[in-house]
């Protein structure tokens, strides 16, 4: 379970990186890694970024 929330983590991060390839990102690209992990990010960033 710890390997799939590691590899949905680092997908999100690669999926928001091409975003910002792509100028359509509002936020960091590693804000999609650390809303993964930061409590209080945890409860909201990561749903509005994916």
């Amino acid at each position: 379970m710890l390997l799939g929330l590691v590899a949905e983590a680092l997908w999100m991060y690669r999926a928001y990186h091409n975003e910002h390839q792509l100028s359509l990102a509002s936020y960091s690209k590693s804000m999609a890694a650390w809303s993964w992990f930061v409590p209080i990010l945890n409860i909201w960033l990561h749903y509005r970024i994916m």
